[in-house]
């Protein structure tokens, strides 16, 4: 299970496929998801420190394989300077020596950032990549790059947004709003149609913001074919 090339829906389903097979708990399997599409060099440090952070976290613990992390830090940091698949705007890294797993998996879409050290490959966020999330779509616009919506049947929402309300910055002690809270938003209201979207995730937002002033812009736009 090797390689590194942009992977198409099927070429995901097939690797899943394979990862979920996969468990070893001494040493157990490191699972890595890097965030690549970066508008600004804030955002690629942003990546660097994140990774950075949770090796030195992994290495603490002494749970995980260190050739594994070694991997995962060489490979990160080949990312993070665009020495590899620079087009990418989201890649997974999947480690464990004891099993034979090095493996690159490139995709088409953000990624929020997260380090899993368990027994099991932890492939939830392509699993929901792979599945989609019908009847909403969501597409991520920063100004350079936009995701193209396909044809659309009666009752299907599309998001619109940019990423000021993913990156939105909540008080002291928590992260960002993220893409999760921001599907499960979508999720909870798209029964009840575009204004329903629209109103749970500005509310969403808020309630994570607590009224702290932001930054960047925040713009959101819902559409529904009716």
């Amino acid at each position: 299970m090797r390689g590194a090339v942009t992977a198409t829906g099927g070429d995901v389903r097939d690797r899943l496929a394979a990862l979920v097979r996969l468990e070893s708990r001494q040493p157990p399997i490191v699972s890595v998801y890097l965030d690549t599409a970066w508008r600004d060099e804030h955002q690629r440090d942003r990546t660097r420190i994140f990774l950075a952070g949770e090796l030195r976290a992994a290495r603490a613990r002494g749970v995980a394989d260190p050739t594994d992390l070694a991997w995962v830090e060489e490979r990160g940091a080949a990312l993070v300077d665009q020495r590899e698949v620079p087009d990418a705007d989201g890649v997974a890294l999947f480690a464990c020596q004891a099993v034979g797993l090095r493996e690159v998996l490139p995709v088409r879409v953000q990624l929020e950032p997260r380090f899993v050290v368990a027994p099991r490959a932890y492939v939830r966020p392509l699993a929901a990549l792979v599945d989609g999330f019908p009847p909403s779509l969501v597409v991520f616009v920063d100004g350079q790059r936009a995701r193209f919506v396909p044809p659309l049947a009666r009752g299907d929402i599309v998001v619109l947004l940019t990423d000021g309300i993913i990156e939105a910055h909540a008080p002291p002690g928590r992260d960002l709003f993220g893409s999760d809270r921001l599907r499960a938003a979508i999720a909870g209201a798209a029964a009840g149609g575009a204004q329903a979207v629209r109103d749970a995730v500005v509310a969403a937002v808020d309630g994570w913001l607590a009224g702290r002033p932001q930054h960047d812009d925040m713009s959101l736009i819902v559409a529904e074919r009716t």
